[in-house]
């Protein structure tokens, strides 16, 4: 028996464990579909653990979620008590999101990962709570485009605009053209719904970029919207204009301009810069560090975050750690090498136009970033919704079997 609890204490442990990686993992530059793939493949492992093991494993789930009043020790009983119908497990639930609505991530992470024979009950349960239910349950739909149409029709009529805005949201990330008279009438509406119906209007049918405008500097989403759908001179101003060194660097990736490689290039030798320069240039050009020859030393007055040093009062990791230094000569080398042949008009991505199915390569090949921009490339140029490469990745693989891309 005790060896038992502990292995299932170990699936408990591991599940939040993997899923806070994870939650990193989407959002970095180390990571791919595959990869992400084998990282999902683990976590469902350790969730089925704990399934099997019914209520000791529930116990456990409840112990870790007492333990931290974090998000990632909250997963694994979020799913435990959604994924099983029994309500002294979805009263627990309840009961720690409303007494710490910190864990709330966890909840709507919760309905993105459970089956899809589990995922309407489970919704229609929470959407019985109101408020901050009703919005998990929307988003965890959402975020996996399970979306049935009726939930976003009563997510319209909530009193919250937290969740009205939810509801916009989804119409555009799932593609719903019959719904974004929606959105239109919401553009005068409270700020939160505004920016979400002008997100939906614009990335479905690059209406209301005015509005995206107002927020871009400071939402990335809008961003990616306006910067594809705006024409490539005002959105080279706009960038100028508006946004800081960092930022501009990543917009000429959501831009695929291969116009801004010159002041990538400016930008390696820039120690705070050159790195995220580094991959934007690799990004628009295909160039490949390790292949190409192009790797290179820290340059002086590189900061790489926190030491050991109980006296640094650096608390934050650098964004850029996972990337590699590039040799700014060498750099300089290949591109007068292969500038002719790049520097294309239009859109470019590794090195190749952007069309519909080179960005669908880089959704099965590329690294997250570049899956983030190809799928709103896709939207772009289908006038459809925006795939999810953040979901699970069997989800992923069963939206593309039912044809998203047709």
């Amino acid at each position: 028996m005790a060896v038992a609890m502990d292995i299932l204490a170990e699936h408990a442990e591991e599940a939040s464990f993997l899923w806070h990686l994870r939650e990193t993992a989407v959002a970095g530059t180390a990571h791919d579909h595959e990869s992400l793939a084998d990282l999902d493949d683990r976590i469902l492992a350790h969730l089925d653990g704990l399934l099997i093991g019914d209520e000791r494993g529930w116990a456990h789930g409840m112990a870790l979620q007492a333990s931290q009043p974090r998000p990632a020790e909250a997963f694994p009983m979020a799913w435990l008590a959604l994924v099983v119908d029994a309500p002294d497990r979805r009263n627990a639930l309840r009961a720690a999101l409303e007494g710490n609505p910190a864990v709330a991530p966890a909840v709507v992470a919760a309905v993105a990962w459970l089956p899809d024979s589990a995922r309407a009950a489970a919704v229609a349960w929470l959407w019985t709570w109101g408020g901050v239910g009703r919005l998990a349950a929307l988003d965890g739909s959402v975020a996996v485009r399970g979306v049935d149409p009726g939930l976003i029709q009563a997510a319209l009529a909530d009193p919250s605009p937290a969740v009205r805005a939810g509801a916009l949201r989804a119409i555009g990330a799932c593609g719903r053209h019959e719904s974004l008279d929606h959105c239109r009438r919401h553009l005068d509406a409270d700020p939160v719904e505004r920016a979400a119906a002008a997100w939906s209007l614009g990335l479905l049918e690059g209406q209301a970029l005015d509005h995206l405008e107002a927020v871009a500097k400071h939402d990335a989403a809008s961003r990616a919207v306006l910067l594809r759908r705006t024409p490539a001179a005002r959105a080279r101003a706009w960038c100028a204009a508006v946004l800081g060194p960092r930022d501009e660097i990543t917009a000429a990736v959501e831009r695929a301009d291969s116009t801004a490689v010159e002041r990538l290039l400016d930008a390696l030798d820039d120690p705070l810069l050159a790195r995220h320069a580094g991959w934007a240039f690799s990004a628009l050009s295909g160039a490949e560090a390790a292949r190409d020859g192009l790797l290179g030393q820290p340059l002086p007055g590189a900061d790489d975050g926190p030491s050991d040093d109980p006296a640094d009062p650096r608390v934050d990791l650098d964004a850029d750690r996972d990337l590699p230094w590039l040799d700014p000569a060498r750099v300089r080398v290949w591109w007068t090498r292969h500038q002719a042949r790049l520097t294309i008009e239009g859109r470019v991505l590794v090195g190749q136009p952007v069309t519909a199915e080179s960005c669908r390569r880089l959704l099965d090949g590329g690294a997250q970033p570049l899956r983030r921009c190809a799928a709103y490339e896709i939207a772009a140029l289908a006038g459809g919704g925006l795939f999810p490469v953040d979901a699970p990745a069997h989800r992923q693989r069963r939206l593309k079997e039912d044809g998203w891309f047709r």
